[in-house]
């Protein structure tokens, strides 16, 4: 191998990484997004709010009063939560992604569960068999509407462009994978993906040590995991 060739190579490396560095830069400039004070979050009108919240500018809240929220949670821009929303402790909600829960039917998140970029999930849907009309532009008494609650339990995690159907409940340490569709509700500890959604393999439980460590590092005293230091 000549030497040219070899100055080329490396060449091409240098080139490449400085092209990676190039495009970090300009990433984290087009993704930084500024966040509510807390001032701001007031005014929303929140059920209820904890602390270190850190919510986009840009995210929408329909019924605010209905919503409530616990402490260390990120909302990102263009997520969009509507109606009866429980959130708990140290949960991430990327990017485009849309929790809409009806009048009847709420959604529930336990702590430490994440959802990636542009999940969805839904708590009601119009009937799609053919046997009744749909959209809410009609009255109900001529569709076939039917709610169900969504509860993601502890460490659960939702893969980007996935989506979570009504009733269908993700059991504590689930992942689901991305751009999976939940028709069926979950068992615990699994690992989950496809259209519809399957069980493919199991799902470490290692991170419930290191939830033991983490708790314990913002308090030397707390025995029970799971519950947030105040």
């Amino acid at each position: 191998m000549s030497g040219n060739y070899l100055v080329k190579i490396m060449q091409s490396i240098i080139i490449l990484q400085y092209y990676k560095v190039i495009m970090y830069m300009l990433m984290q400039k087009v993704f930084a997004m500024a966040y509510l004070s807390r001032e701001e979050i007031a005014k929303i009108g929140f059920k209820s709010y904890g602390e270190n919240l850190q919510i986009s500018s840009k995210a929408t809240f329909y019924r605010p009063e209905r919503i409530s929220l616990g402490n260390n949670i990120k909302i990102d821009d263009f997520a969009v939560l509507a109606n009866y929303i429980t959130l708990s402790d140290y949960i991430f909600i990327g990017i485009g992604s849309h929790l809409l829960a009806s009048g009847n039917a709420p959604i529930t998140l336990e702590n430490f569960s994440t959802l990636a970029y542009r999940v969805m999930i839904i708590t009601s849907s119009d009937d799609y068999s053919g046997e009744f009309m749909t959209n809410p532009t009609i009255p109900d008494s001529f569709r076939g509407c039917y709610e169900k609650k969504v509860n993601l339990n502890k460490h659960a995690i939702i893969g980007a462009n996935s989506m979570i159907m009504p009733g269908c409940d993700i059991a504590e340490g689930v992942a689901i994978g991305a751009m999976s569709l939940v028709t069926k509700p979950t068992k615990e500890w699994g690992i989950y993906a496809g259209n519809p959604a399957r069980r493919i393999k199991e799902r470490s439980k290692n991170l419930l040590d290191l939830e033991k460590q983490f708790l314990k590092s913002l308090n030397p005293t707390l025995k029970n995991s799971g519950a947030n230091p105040k």
